[in-house]
């Protein structure tokens, strides 16, 4: 009886594979229906994915100099939804759109790594419970923070630690 169990209880690795592409399917679904979000499911690369520009930018950072900068969001209560690489090195913060060009953007924060994602681009995306990759995870009640916010504290973020 035990070996029955222990066969009923094992999935293939397609089945499993066909579960986490449903997950994932489910998660975009989330992504639009409660946070008005574009996101899709990248099928070849089994990932979610979002374009930038028209509900949601974003601006991704080195974890060193992110942290600090999600502390002054923190303080200056406009947190925002920040996502965290698989490699941990590599932090997203998603603001509102920048409603502009992102030409305002120092060279001194590009020497310091920060990349804002373009008009168009595409920004991989955590599952939305999948607590390991995001710093803060997105909430339907919460507005993002503006994008000149971002801007600002990661301009005062490296200031402080220069």
């Amino acid at each position: 009886m035990n070996l029955e169990r222990r066969r009923a209880q094992e999935t293939s690795p397609s089945e499993a594979a066909n579960g986490k592409r449903l997950e994932l399917i489910a998660a975009a679904e989330w992504y639009r229906l409660q946070l008005g979000w574009p996101v899709a499911f990248d099928a070849s690369h089994c990932r979610l994915v979002m374009r930038t520009g028209e509900t949601v930018d974003a601006i991704t950072m080195p974890d060193w100099l992110a942290s600090s900068v999600a502390l002054h969001l923190e303080q200056g209560l406009l947190a925002g939804p920040i996502s965290i690489d698989t490699t941990r090195t590599w932090w997203t913060i998603l603001s509102a759109p920048c409603g502009g060009s992102h030409a305002d953007i120092s060279p001194e924060l590009r020497s310091c790594r920060v990349h804002v994602v373009p008009h168009g681009g595409q920004v991989v995306l955590p599952h939305p419970h999948d607590t390991r990759h995001w710093r803060r995870p997105p909430n339907a009640g919460t507005p993002l923070p503006p994008w000149k916010a971002v801007i600002t504290a990661t301009n005062r973020s490296v200031q402080q630690l220069r």
